[in-house]
C-alpha cells in the first residue's frame, strides 16, 4: 500500500511544473473494499494533462495497474459501467463522474 502511496505522489509530482489551464482535476470515489488501497479514503482526486487519458491510464496513474490490482472489478464513469478490457480505450473528460468499483460489493 506505501508503495502505492509513493507512486501516487511520484507520479502527481510530475503535474506539478505544469499550467493549470493545461490540466483538469479528476476525482475517483472508492466504493466498497476499493476505499482499502488508499487507507480508506473516500476518494482520489489527481490533476492531469487535459490531453486524452484513458481509464486504464488514469488507474495507473493512482497506483492500480492492470495486472497487479487483483481487486479492481469495473469504473463507472457518468453511470456508464467501464470493465477492465473497455478502460483500455475508453477517453475520461473532465467533469466526468468516476467511480470505481471492487470485483465484489454488497452486503
Amino acid at each position: 500500500m506505501e508503495s502505492q502511496q509513493r507512486q501516487h505522489t511520484q507520479n502527481t509530482s510530475d503535474y506539478d511544473e505544469k499550467k493549470e489551464e493545461d490540466l483538469m482535476t479528476l476525482k475517483i470515489i472508492m466504493v466498497g473494499s476499493m476505499k482499502n488501497a488508499f487507507g480508506w479514503k473516500p476518494s482520489v482526486t489527481v490533476d492531469v494533462d487535459k490531453d486524452e487519458i484513458t481509464g486504464e491510464d488514469l488507474l495507473s496513474l493512482i497506483g492500480l495497474d492492470r495486472d497487479e490490482a487483483k481487486m479492481f472489478g469495473f469504473l463507472l464513469v457518468n453511470g456508464t459501467k467501464v470493465n477492465r478490457e473497455a478502460a483500455v480505450d475508453f477517453i475520461i473528460k473532465e467533469g466526468d463522474t468516476i467511480k470505481a468499483f471492487p470485483k465484489t460489493f454488497g452486503g
